[in-house]
């Protein structure tokens, strides 16, 4: 397993937002700043998005927010290392054995079932150029046809 990632010392991840249009829209919201500490920032777009609110602890659409640790609204958005599930989980999602909270975050998107919230890092670059990026990819069982079967 890997991280799929180069060293960085500067993680980005871009905050996305899907609203609740039909069809849904996924729109850019902001980012996420991870290195010596937190940071989150609004993009402009935020404001104009259909039916759009400020995230809870982030009110300010145009402040900029930092912590020392990573802020609770992503943290919540991690698999407790404590329940019984979390290895099978780890191991789902392909992470090495000394895996971080950015690399848990990363890799799962922070989805949350039920909720409009999802978290991409930006693709890294290695030294020589080379770029790497692992994404998951969703609604498959919509396009594909079902192994067992079974109706839609």
């Amino acid at each position: 397993m890997e991280s799929g990632r180069a060293d960085q010392t500067v993680r980005r991840f871009l905050v996305t937002w899907r609203d609740g249009c039909t069809p849904a829209v996924i729109h850019d919201i902001g980012w996420l700043t991870a290195s010596s500490d937190y940071a989150f920032t609004y993009l402009p777009g935020a404001a104009s998005a259909p039916g759009f609110r400020p995230l809870p602890g982030f009110g300010d659409l145009a402040g900029s927010y930092r912590s020392p640790t990573l802020f609770l609204l992503f943290a919540a958005r991690l698999m407790d290392r404590r329940r019984p599930d979390y290895r099978r989980y780890v191991e789902a999602l392909d992470l090495a054995d000394d895996h971080d909270a950015l690399d848990l975050l990363g890799r799962s998107e922070g989805v949350v079932k039920g909720d409009r919230l999802a978290v991409v890092e930006e693709p890294a670059v290695a030294a020589d150029g080379r770029t790497s990026h692992v994404f998951v990819v969703r609604g498959l069982r919509f396009c594909l046809p079902d192994p067992r079967g079974a109706e839609r």
